[in-house]
């Protein structure tokens, strides 16, 4: 584009927060995968790496004949956990399995927990659908409103009769690819930005460049100014992240 950094990340911003405002409203039906994953706060390893056989023999050692003891974390690295957040994805599936998921709908947690995911649930997704999750606990009660199903991940990846969360699992594929190729790393105060924009790409995936640009564009010229970036190098940033409880609920 030929533009400096600032002008390109001030871009890239602007169209992240239009497609945060066009993100999916409408309640997800049918069959839908719910997923959490953990991003930000990764750790850094020590200055020093040890290469000798030795070293390489005794971590092979460690791995496969003892148990390990779990170490503790550095001061810095206890600094940088407390930037980990969880990416909740909510997906829709197509009724034809070869074409996947159709609908994405992503938020932002603290933690993958009860209360968040059965909130999440019942907002966006309608009642009676079949919603497929993994084994984790915080997806127990939502068999009181769906028809629940779960894969045990500590067993399978899908079990016999198809019921899997691979769906999820390939949004997350395409986050942790852009956060480990582009952008190498990923702050709490702009990760729902970042998600929401995987989430669009995952949604357009089979449609032509030209259908995008133009979905895009519409989308651009009907949001009115930004709110968010106008002025971000003048020093008028967005205060606070996006965490679930900024959401808005779907219109009815």
């Amino acid at each position: 584009m030929n533009v400096q950094v600032k002008t390109a990340q001030a871009f890239v911003g602007k169209l992240r927060e239009v497609m945060w405002a066009s993100r999916p409203q409408v309640q997800l039906t049918g069959v839908v995968q719910i997923d959490g994953g953990h991003f930000g706060g990764r750790p850094r390893h020590g200055r020093l790496r040890t290469n000798s056989n030795a070293a390489i023999t005794a971590h092979v050692e460690d791995k496969l004949l003892k148990k390990k003891k779990r170490k503790g974390r550095s001061l810095a690295n206890a600094r940088r956990f407390q930037k980990r957040r969880v990416v909740m994805v909510l997906r829709e599936l197509h009724p034809d399995p070869k074409i996947g998921a159709t609908k994405t709908i992503v938020a932002i947690s603290m933690s993958e927990n009860e209360v968040d995911a059965i909130q999440l649930a019942r907002t966006y997704i309608k009642p009676g659908s079949l919603v497929m999750t993994d084994e984790n606990p915080a997806y127990n009660q939502l068999s009181c409103w769906y028809e629940h199903k779960t894969v045990q991940h500590a067993v399978e990846f899908s079990t016999v009769d198809g019921i899997n969360d691979n769906q999820a699992e390939s949004y997350f594929s395409r986050l942790r690819r852009h956060v480990k190729g582009v952008s190498h790393r990923i702050e709490p105060k702009y990760m729902a930005d970042i998600a929401v924009e995987m989430a669009w790409r995952e949604d357009v995936r089979r449609k032509t460049h030209g259908q995008k640009f133009e979905s895009l564009l519409k989308a651009t010229f009907s949001h009115g100014l930004s709110k968010w970036w106008r002025g971000y190098w003048q020093g008028f940033k967005r205060d606070g992240e996006l965490l679930w409880a900024a959401m808005q609920a779907p219109a009815a």
